[in-house]
């Protein structure tokens, strides 16, 4: 049976609490700019030009709450 040896990631990697800060810096920052910057083409759509209307995401709640998400339930309680 093959075990991992974890002590080396250590020492393949020694400024792992950079790259974490730096990974999480990065994803802080993209979500900045999507709350800021709300285009999905740089000045052409915004994100309430491009949505589909209430009607059809309020169906689109009704299904995922009627059939979906019961499903889903089910499916992990027998599991």
């Amino acid at each position: 049976m093959a075990c991992a040896n974890f002590s080396s990631l250590d020492r393949d990697l020694p400024c792992n609490g950079l790259l974490a800060a730096l990974t999480f810096a990065a994803a802080l920052g993209m979500l900045a700019i999507s709350l800021f910057w709300p285009y999905l083409l740089p000045f052409a759509f915004s994100i309430e030009q491009v949505a589909t209307p209430h009607s059809n995401l309020a169906f689109v709640l009704l299904a995922a709450g009627t059939f979906i998400l019961p499903l889903m339930l089910l499916f992990t309680a027998i599991n």
